[in-house]
C-alpha cells in the first residue's frame, strides 16, 4: 500500500506501508514544475501553497488544489529510479474562474481518476471531467442564497457526490 501526504502546505510525501507490521517508510517523490516546492530539501521557490490534494483508488493519480485556484493532475506512480523520482504533470492545469471569495477550498478525485469535485467558499460543489478539463456540473446544497464554505467533498464509484459544510450535508447523483 502507498499513502500520499502533504505538509507545510508545500511538500508532498509518499509513504510505503509494508505488508507486515513494520513502520511505514518514506519514499522520495518529486512533483514537476510549476509546483516546484515539492523538490525535497528545497523551498527556495515554494510556488502557490497547497490547499488540498486527493488520489484515486490505486494512488497512481494525484490531484492538487493550490491557492492560485488551479487544479493540477499528476501521474504519481512511484518511479523506481531513485535518482529521478518524478511524478509527471498530466495535461494542462485547470484554472478556476472567479475570485478568491468563491474559490475552491477542497478537492476529491473519483476512484478511477476520471472526475474531480471541488468544494467552494460560496457553498458550491463543481464537478470536472479530467479528460476534457471541462466543468460538467455546479451543485448547491443550500438552495436559498449564500452558503458557508464546503469543508469536505467526496466522489463515490457509483456517481454519488457528497459534500458537507457548517449548515449540513448533501448528496447528488451525477452519473447521468
Amino acid at each position: 500500500h502507498r499513502l500520499l501526504t502533504f505538509a507545510d502546505n508545500v511538500r508532498v510525501s509518499s509513504w510505503e506501508t509494508p505488508p507486515e507490521e513494520e513502520s511505514p517508510r518514506r519514499l522520495p517523490l518529486v512533483i514537476e514544475a510549476p509546483v516546484n516546492s515539492f523538490y525535497p530539501g528545497s523551498l527556495k521557490d515554494p510556488g502557490p501553497r497547497l490547499l488540498d490534494m486527493a488520489t484515486n483508488e490505486t494512488g497512481n493519480i494525484l490531484i492538487t488544489l493550490s491557492e492560485d485556484l488551479v487544479l493540477r493532475i499528476y501521474n504519481a506512480d512511484h518511479p523506481h529510479d531513485k535518482e529521478n523520482p518524478t511524478a509527471s504533470l498530466l495535461g494542462s492545469p485547470i484554472s478556476h474562474t472567479g475570485s478568491q471569495d468563491d474559490g475552491p477550498v477542497v478537492v476529491a478525485l473519483s476512484r478511477d481518476g476520471h472526475q474531480a469535485a471541488t468544494g467552494h467558499r460560496n457553498g458550491e460543489v463543481r464537478i470536472w471531467d479530467l479528460e476534457s478539463r471541462a466543468q460538467t456540473a455546479v451543485l448547491r446544497g443550500n438552495k436559498g442564497g449564500q452558503s458557508s464554505p464546503i469543508q469536505s467533498v467526496m466522489i463515490c464509484g457509483d456517481g454519488l457526490v457528497a459534500a458537507a459544510n457548517a449548515e449540513g450535508h448533501w448528496a447528488w447523483n451525477v452519473s447521468t
